[in-house]
């Protein structure tokens, strides 16, 4: 069935592009993948994703569909995302709150849930109404990160675990995890997550600590690969200055390069009256100074400087590129070889996500064992 699409390499990103020939129906493609497994698995492993482009699929179902024929074992449960989800299928829930109308900040870019002991091995992405302007999704090759570092930083972090101590609120935890709000439960979830100890801090709030390898291997990928959340700043968001340099200066001009001055300079701002604020609050429970990803650090107690962060954030932007996905489209991606995120856009945006089986990352840790 490989005469029914175009199949090719892309100069403007490094994910396998796929094409519909004349049929671009949700029916033709899931057909295709259905008799195209083999190929499309080698192909996931090889480039680490594949942007089905021209497609026209209309609806949350026809994504979950045409996920699965990809990733049998989607996940139906997001719960260490400490925004809470809506869902329009069993498997398939929104990236953001549509209602936000803008966001002039990129989203950096990151592998889904490396902060916790077990990752999606796939995630799939598809605009059911992409914005007016802007908020193309942002990929980078975490092979490249790592070989993009500087062998200083390389051989410090290889062999390295991540420690995170995340803190979860009741109000999105039980909605994400589709759980009732009971400790057992609650531990439970902790355990199957691979959470090192789970601590009931009040009420309402519960601690999970994970370690999660810096640096990794895969079953189909010797090479080193970058995974872990290091490159985040613990205080003042230095990163998404990076990070909207970066994408303002992608958009080109002068005048991009000022507007991107202008929002980091507010972005500061607001950071530095948050991080005041945050020191001031009296209240355990407020979710507006939990951390979205935890309070994380390397085991060994070796520290990551600023500038080793900062060299972190160069590497994953010289390995990145940007992917236009339109309505109708699909983007598959290894999320263990593949970071993502998203340019700044304006307008009403509804975006799908779809996560694949859930992998115990630790096994697969460069430098001390192989993969399983």
């Amino acid at each position: 069935m490989h005469n029914t699409v175009k199949i090719s390499d892309s100069p403007d990103h490094f994910l396998l592009q796929i094409e519909p020939l004349k049929d671009s129906s949700a029916s033709h493609l899931k057909a295709w993948l259905k008799n195209s497994k083999e190929f499309v698995s080698k192909k996931m492993a090889e480039y680490g994703g594949i942007y089905f482009k021209g497609f026209d699929i209309k609806s949350a179902q026809d994504f979950e569909d045409i996920s699965i024929e990809i990733d049998p074992h989607l996940c139906d449960r997001h719960p260490f995302n400490c925004s809470t989800r809506t869902w329009h299928t069993k498997y398939t829930c929104e990236v953001a709150n549509p209602n936000i109308k803008q966001s002039l900040i990129p989203k950096g870019m990151h592998n889904e849930d490396a902060y916790v002991g077990k990752i999606p091995k796939t995630i799939f992405f598809h605009p059911l109404e992409p914005s007016d302007e802007g908020g193309e999704t942002l990929v980078a090759d975490c092979r490249k990160i790592f070989q993009y570092l500087p062998k200083k930083l390389q051989k410090k972090l290889m062999g390295e675990t991540m420690q995170n101590d995340l803190k979860m609120h009741d109000d999105a935890l039980l909605v994400n995890a589709r759980i009732p709000k009971s400790l057992d439960a609650i531990e439970e979830l902790g355990k199957s997550h691979n959470s090192k100890q789970t601590i009931r801090l009040s009420d309402n709030v519960t601690q999970f600590s994970f370690q999660i390898p810096t640096v990794v291997q895969t079953e189909n990928c010797s090479a080193p690969i970058w995974l872990n959340l290091l490159y985040i700043a613990p205080t003042l968001s230095y990163n998404t200055y990076i990070d909207t340099w970066f994408a303002y200066r992608h958009l080109g001009g002068w005048l991009n390069r000022i507007r991107s001055v202008k929002i980091i300079l507010s972005t500061f701002y607001k950071d530095v009256k948050f991080w005041i604020k945050d020191k001031l609050n009296k209240d355990p429970e407020n979710q507006d100074y939990f951390s979205e990803i935890g309070s994380y650090y390397l085991v060994s107690g070796k520290k990551i400087s600023f500038w080793e962060r900062v060299q972190i954030n160069i590497a994953i932007w010289k390995s990145a590129a940007v992917v236009p996905l339109k309505e109708g489209e699909i983007v598959a991606l290894d999320n263990r070889l593949v970071s993502h995120g998203r340019m700044p856009y304006k307008g009403r945006r509804v975006f799908l996500a779809a996560l694949g089986e859930l992998a115990d990352i630790a096994p697969y840790q460069a430098g001390k064992t192989n993969p399983a």
